[in-house]
């Protein structure tokens, strides 16, 4: 045990020292910039293990749920008699897709721990580690990000974990909006052909008439 530790440890202080050289020649832009790449990069990072990284068991019960929801669907648009409908999705509710549900949730949940959460929380011990107040006022010569002027009183003085997070939460709506950007401009690409076909259709329509 205690040789698996010290493995963990080394690795993690491996992955610090190529981190802190990775991250170094950010430095002379200033902390501020410096954590917000760290937080964007963070971002693109969880994003991408989020999105192609999936359990066989949370693809499984996926499926699973999907197939019997849709049966639920037609069940209660399928027969003619409501109640019978209604009774049939209650059936399927209780028998398969409560069941389904929750076993769908609790396997997502630890995907997304594995994707997202402890990508986060090992960035955040990294930068609590290498940008806390000593390395930030041997680094840049103050101990904190930045100051926010604050009247009548002494400054606000932001810190490294408090600005790691505000640029995360930037950076994952950036991702949010620039995905549903890039989806619309792609669905207008792909629909423009097709008007402009039936454009065409429709003007030979009327000169054949």
């Amino acid at each position: 045990m205690d040789a698996i530790w010290l493995f963990i440890l080394e690795c993690a202080n491996l992955a610090k020292v190529g981190l802190n050289q990775a991250f170094s020649p950010l430095h002379f832009l200033g902390p501020a910039f410096t954590l917000f790449v760290i937080a964007l990069l963070t971002a693109l990072l969880t994003h991408i293990l989020s999105k192609h990284i999936k359990t066989r068991r949370l693809q499984k019960l996926q499926q699973e749920f999907e197939y019997w929801y849709k049966i639920r669907h037609q069940a209660l648009n399928s027969e003619q008699d409501q109640d019978r409908g209604k009774q049939k999705a209650r059936d399927i509710d209780k028998g398969k897709l409560n069941e389904l549900y929750y076993n769908y949730f609790i396997e997502g949940l630890l995907n997304n721990l594995l994707t997202k959460y402890i990508p986060v929380l090992s960035v955040l011990v990294y930068i609590n580690h290498a940008y806390n107040p000593e390395r930030l006022q041997a680094v840049f010569g103050r101990e904190y990000v930045f100051s926010l002027w604050n009247q009548g009183s002494d400054p606000i003085l932001v810190g490294s974990i408090f600005w790691f997070i505000i640029c995360l939460v930037l950076s994952y709506i950036f991702i949010f909006a620039l995905k549903h950007y890039l989806g619309a401009r792609i669905r207008k690409s792909k629909e423009t052909p097709a008007l402009r076909g039936k454009s065409a259709s429709a003007a030979n329509t009327g000169m054949n008439l």
